[in-house]
């Protein structure tokens, strides 16, 4: 099954590459974001990334080279990453790529593309384009957690949005209309879940699982 969503970052830092997870640094809060914005019913941590399949999914970087600081990278290397990365979401097909970081947008589109975070007027393979505040501390256009959580609450929007047009839901790991710590979810979530019920029940099949391959 199609992931729903598609995160790019630009590179490893040096303390990912060491652990072996995405968004390992510390005081990243990359992943409390994806949590509070409800974009998965459970905390998770770095240490969880390979669950995110479940959750409909997947995870990539533009270049796989480990920096201390994304501005060491080469003009050659970000070039050969745009291409690698562009043959991933052709075979992937997500519903959305989540950029997360504006200069990753400016990457692939140059001086054409639109400014600033949000939803893009492009597409990429029918894939909607989504840029995302950097979630590092550093980040000074986006200083405090909430300039960054309304984002990821507005991409969380634009993902449920574009299941339910299409009927291509992702079902959490609960039967219920909450999630595993107990909290209520939202009224979008309970549709996708009755959606892909029904959808189940039409068609006579098991419920899909979401698989991404690297």
């Amino acid at each position: 099954m199609r992931p729903r969503i598609l995160f790019v970052g630009i590179n490893p830092g040096l303390r990912s590459a060491e652990l072996g997870h995405h968004f390992a640094g510390k005081g990243n809060p990359f992943w409390r974001l994806l949590y509070d914005a409800r974009l998965v019913p459970d905390p998770i941590t770095y240490r969880d990334d390979k669950k995110l399949p479940h959750y409909g999914i997947a995870l990539t970087n533009l270049c796989a080279r480990p920096t201390r600081s994304s501005t060491e990278l080469r003009p050659d290397e970000l070039k050969r990453g745009s291409k690698l990365l562009l043959r991933k979401i052709a075979r992937l097909q997500p519903r959305v790529v989540a950029l997360v970081g504006l200069s990753i947008y400016r990457e692939l589109f140059g001086k054409v593309g639109s400014k600033g975070a949000g939803l893009k007027p492009q597409k990429l393979f029918g894939a909607s384009v989504f840029v995302l505040p950097n979630p590092s501390g550093r980040n000074a256009n986006f200083p405090s957690y909430a300039d960054k959580l309304k984002w990821f609450v507005r991409l969380r929007e634009l993902v449920e949005s574009e299941c339910v047009a299409s009927h291509d839901v992702t079902e959490f790991q609960t039967k219920k209309s909450v999630a595993t710590d107990g909290r209520p979810l939202c009224a979008m979530h309970k549709k996708l879940v009755k959606l892909r019920s029904c959808a189940n029940r039409e068609r006579g099949k098991r419920p899909l699982q979401v698989e991404t391959r690297e």
